[in-house]
């Protein structure tokens, strides 16, 4: 899957133009096959690639220059409602008609073509964090891949999404709470349903994960359990950073800057 995900975003890429072809989806857990090797023909294929933002895919772009993937995306959540003010999250971005009621952003981008437009980046997916029952005790699986700076830019708001999420009990910040976390190049996964397989996050709207739940595209570095049987829920939207419902966000995806 990686290599066709590569070479769909690199002929799209080149052509300058974006393209109503997706990548085949399939969710089995991520092998090192998944992972991109040093593939020389890369950079070769980028030098006679057009400067500045590209859409590689229906509202997908990539910039060489920068090495940034951006889409666009709109406020998901009313933090500014006084009957219902406090909105209770479990992700930064998801895709349309799945997790709207609990995440910031939702865009209409597919996290399989933001998957491609990462590896063509250069960015080394991992694969999601999880929670692993299989024994007495519960044992946490941290999420792995390359780590990534998400910004979310929004006419006066912070980019750091972080700054948009506080808890509940000390209204305090995540980025302060958490001042260690960030967010990784997980992948998603790939699975099989009745003979046909898929890219979990198109289906399961997951693509920019705070909550764990286990098929995110780009995951929260900070194991977080959405069972609020297990782990009680305290981080809700900062209404003092939130921007208005339906307000236009662009979504970054590029390197840390060291």
């Amino acid at each position: 899957m990686k290599d066709l995900l590569i070479s769909i975003a690199c002929v799209a890429f080149i052509a300058g133009c974006a393209t109503r072809q997706a990548p085949r989806d399939t969710v089995s857990q991520p092998t090192a096959t998944q992972t991109p090797k040093s593939a020389p023909e890369l950079p070769q294929i980028t030098e006679k690639m057009p400067k500045g933002p590209k859409e590689i895919f229906p509202g997908v772009f990539f910039d060489i220059d920068h090495n940034i993937v951006s889409f666009e995306g709109i406020v998901a959540i009313d933090a500014h409602n006084d009957r219902t003010p406090t909105v209770y999250l479990e992700a930064i971005v998801c895709t349309k008609d799945t997790k709207e009621h609990e995440s910031l952003v939702v865009t209409q981008a597919r996290p399989s073509h933001i998957h491609a437009a990462l590896l063509l980046a250069g960015h080394v997916p991992g694969a999601p964090g999880s929670f692993d029952w299989t024994g007495e005790t519960m044992k946490p699986v941290q999420p792995k891949g390359d780590e990534v700076e998400v910004r979310l830019i929004a006419p006066g708001a912070d980019s750091d999404p972080r700054t948009w999420i506080m808890n509940a009990r000390t209204q305090i910040t995540l980025r302060e709470t958490l001042q260690r976390s960030h967010f990784v190049f997980a992948g998603s996964l790939e699975r099989t349903k009745q003979g046909v397989t898929m890219y979990d996050a198109d289906h399961s709207g997951t693509l920019i994960g705070l909550s764990t739940f286990g098929t995110e595209t780009i995951a929260f570095s900070q194991l977080l359990n959405p069972d609020s049987g297990i782990e009680e829920p305290v981080w809700i939207a900062d209404r003092r950073q939130v921007p208005k419902l339906g307000t236009p966000v662009r979504i970054e995806i590029g390197s840390i800057q060291r």
